[in-house]
């Protein structure tokens, strides 16, 4: 991912990857999962399989979902948009 992102506890029509990868993030190295979407097989994130500290343990099992790969339902705005 390069942009902003939600970090959440579950998703709904969503498959990760079996695979797993190594990536260096500004918070440490991770061994994550590519999550996509169950219809149309689109990258939308990844969740995370092991942090590299206590710190960010509070990361693993959630999924991180890049904000310009979501498609908010018609009338929905994110809180966040300007």
């Amino acid at each position: 991912m390069t942009g902003p992102g939600y970090l959440i506890d579950t998703t709904q029509n969503t498959v990760a990857a079996t695979e797993t990868q190594s990536v260096a993030y500004s918070t440490g190295c991770y061994l994550i999962r590519e999550v996509s979407c169950e219809f149309c097989e689109n990258k939308l994130g990844v969740t995370y399989v092991v942090a590299p500290d206590e710190k960010q343990e509070y990361k693993v099992g959630k999924f991180l979902l890049g904000a310009d790969r979501l498609i908010l339902p018609p009338g929905v705005t994110h809180p966040k948009a300007k």
